[in-house]
């Protein structure tokens, strides 16, 4: 598991628990303001503040910091929309999966991530480091592919034509997530080799261990071959 999240759990009312096990179609990106000015914790603290009814399931600082403020098996109230085939403008989503999708509300298929302070979708360097571990971490719990790491914008097009921003690096962010996937893998080969030649030493050591009876062997049948006086009998 991804280590170094902090958790900060939204107000009840601005998340939905959820006692099934949610099919997780999406993770969609956002951003909170494309203010640069806009201060550190400002989408945590819109998150915290009940009036808003507003939550991420993850919440990126600048920094690289990660904040966890809804468990990602419950649903965040981030990408939603009406349930009435109307769905807001989903029906105008670039990507027919989405459109096939609006009569069912968003929320309830992704997975919600914040980058906060992030002016015209530039995340910072860390930003999108910390992303891609987390995103990889959520890829070993749910079947997400890669292509459907999307932004609002993709499910919202009309509604939120900024979030994250039109410049935010979706392809870079993949291929981040690919590097460390297969540096995973690499991982585990390593563990795999590294388990086949401890077990191979332990085998060597059992081996080692059986040679003084070995040895009381070979000096027995030496001693009996090899006294003179009297004739000797066979060591079996």
């Amino acid at each position: 598991m991804i280590q170094n999240i902090e958790t900060r759990t939204a107000p009840s009312n601005s998340w939905t628990f959820s006692n099934s096990n949610r099919v997780i179609r999406a993770i969609v990106l956002h951003t909170n303001s494309n203010d640069p000015n806009v201060g550190q914790n400002s989408g945590l603290n819109t998150v915290l503040n009940p009036a808003n009814n507003v939550s991420y399931h993850y919440i990126i600082r600048r920094d690289g910091h990660i904040t966890n403020t809804v468990p990602p098996q419950h649903i965040a109230h981030a990408a939603g929309t009406r349930t009435d085939r109307g769905n807001m403008d989903a029906i105008h989503s670039p990507h027919e999966w989405i459109r096939n999708l609006r009569t069912q509300n968003a929320n309830n298929w992704t997975i919600n991530i914040c980058f906060e302070q992030m002016p015209r979708g530039n995340p910072s360097s860390e930003q999108l480091n910390s992303a891609s571990e987390l995103i990889k971490y959520l890829r070993t719990l749910y079947t997400i592919p890669l292509e459907r790491i999307i932004g609002h914008i993709d499910i919202v097009p009309r509604h939120r034509p900024l979030c994250p921003g039109v410049g935010f690096p979706y392809e870079r962010l993949r291929n981040m997530i690919r590097e460390r996937e297969e540096e995973m893998s690499e991982e585990r080969i390593r563990e795999l080799v590294n388990r086949i030649l401890d077990e191979r030493q332990a085998n060597i050591n059992t081996l080692q261990v059986s040679t003084p009876h070995a040895a009381n062997w070979e000096q027995s049948t030496s001693r009996g071959i090899m006294d003179g006086t009297r004739p000797q009998a066979t060591v079996t």
